[in-house]
């Protein structure tokens, strides 16, 4: 599943638009530093120290959320699994471990080397544990919303930013829903931000130390019950897919 979940990542137009749209959003923070500092005086060096902080989590929390959806992008080939018996904690993990295997060191990455460079190192546990949570609470959350919610998506070989007829109301809805969801589960790590802001950067550690607990909790469980819904609603999920047009 994962060795499959990663040939989509490197191969389909459809995956890469999304890899793509993951390395953007980083990127668009990085701007909007360097353009508010011009405009406002502030010194180009602080806002994007500034900026730095919150590359991490932001590629983080599109990165996992990217596979909410991930069975729907396999049209009428989801039929393989059903046909071969895949388990369904086997086959939400190895989804997972196709985008893990470089969305988290992409991650780790930078929340590490930005903010030390740029003169944060001294928030840069806070970060990783923002980091790690959204990772493992993304995953958990798309583990079960892409079995209990799948919606439309363009079929293979299709224009990758497409939008299918009458599908914009249950998409928006999904996402809504998936996105709310993630911030709920995300929210005792962000609270431990708190005391960083207020006390001082030595606080981070408790940031780190409540957002790995978190997120892997939330992984676990998310594998867990994604699995046990799987394994009840999968057919239901296949005759979805394939009731939508050109799949």
């Amino acid at each position: 599943m994962a060795g499959r979940s990663l040939r989509y990542w490197r191969g389909d137009p459809r995956y890469l638009a999304s890899a793509g749209s993951i390395a953007l959003m980083p990127l668009i923070a990085l701007l909007l530093a360097f353009t508010f500092s011009r405009q406002d005086g502030v010194q180009i060096t602080g806002a994007l120290a500034g900026a730095s902080l919150a590359l991490a989590p932001i590629a983080a929390w599109f990165g996992s959320w990217s596979i909410s959806n991930d069975i729907a992008y396999d049209s009428t080939a989801f039929a393989l699994h059903l046909t071969t018996g895949v388990r369904g904690r086997e086959e939400r993990l190895g989804r997972v471990l196709g985008i893990a295997v470089w969305l988290v060191p992409v991650c780790l990455v930078l929340a590490i080397l930005p903010p030390a460079v740029l003169g944060r190192g001294e928030y840069v546990p806070a970060v990783l544990g923002g980091t790690l949570a959204l990772l493992g609470v993304g995953f958990g959350v798309s583990c079960i919303a892409s079995v209990m919610v799948p919606y439309p998506v363009p079929p293979p070989g299709a224009n990758p930013m497409s939008t299918q007829q009458g599908a914009v109301v249950i998409t928006m809805i999904a996402q809504l829903g998936s996105f709310v969801a993630m911030g709920v589960l995300v929210a005792p790590t962000a609270l431990t931000l708190i005391p960083v802001i207020a006390a001082g950067s030595g606080w981070s550690w408790l940031t780190l130390v409540v957002g790995t607990l978190s997120g892997v909790a939330c992984l676990v469980l998310g594998v867990r019950f994604g699995g046990q819904m799987y394994e009840q609603r999968a057919v239901a999920v296949y005759e979805r897919i394939t009731s939508w047009p050109k799949h």
